[in-house]
C-alpha cells in the first residue's frame, strides 16, 4: 500500500473541523480511491461504525 492517487486527494480535500460522520465517510472513500497508507486502528473503528 503506497500507491497515492493525487487526483483523488487533490478533488477530497477533508473538510475544516469535520464532524465524526464526515471523517468516516472521508476515511471511507479514501479506502476506495487511494492506497497511499493503511488505516490506523482508530480510524479503522470509526469507518466500522459507519461503513455502509
Amino acid at each position: 500500500m503506497n500507491h497515492v492517487n493525487k487526483d483523488w486527494h487533490l478533488e477530497n480535500k477533508m473538510p475544516d473541523k469535520p464532524t465524526r460522520e464526515q471523517r468516516a465517510k472521508w476515511h471511507i472513500e479514501h479506502l476506495k480511491n487511494c492506497t497511499c497508507r493503511v488505516p490506523t486502528p482508530a480510524i479503522q473503528a470509526l469507518i466500522d461504525e459507519y461503513e455502509e
